[in-house]
């Protein structure tokens, strides 16, 4: 598989819900075009090895913050958001990572990194 590096630029926060609480805080990644391009080509070589695809909708976003089942407060971590808007970073490369689920959250093991060419 091969595809360009790119400056991912961070965006607007926005939170996921679960149960009518704030589950977790992110920030918007762009360019959207060029990381949904990016995720098409790793969802097709999984599905290629027999994964099934993924079923939520793709949204680039980095995580700032998860709450789980305790709750938490949100205000530091979106005041912190609001000075990343903006910010863009160079990505050379991508790692794949192998979430493992236990009862205090998850722990997520490298596995693979993989080079991205020049910038395009």
């Amino acid at each position: 598989m091969r595809a360009a590096g790119f400056a991912l630029t961070l965006g607007a926060p926005g939170r996921f819900d679960r149960r009518g609480r704030i589950d977790s805080l992110w920030i918007a990644a762009g360019p959207a075009d060029r990381l949904t391009a990016l995720h098409r080509k790793v969802d097709h070589v999984l599905t290629g090895l027999g994964l099934p695809p993924e079923g939520r909708a793709y949204l680039p976003h980095v995580t700032l913050a998860r709450f789980g089942r305790h709750g938490g407060d949100p205000a530091p971590f979106l005041f912190a958001a609001a000075g990343l808007a903006g910010l863009a970073v160079p990505v050379t490369d991508f790692t794949l990572f192998e979430s493992h689920l236990g009862p205090d959250g998850a722990f997520y093991e490298q596995v693979a990194r993989y080079p991205l060419g020049a910038a395009g």
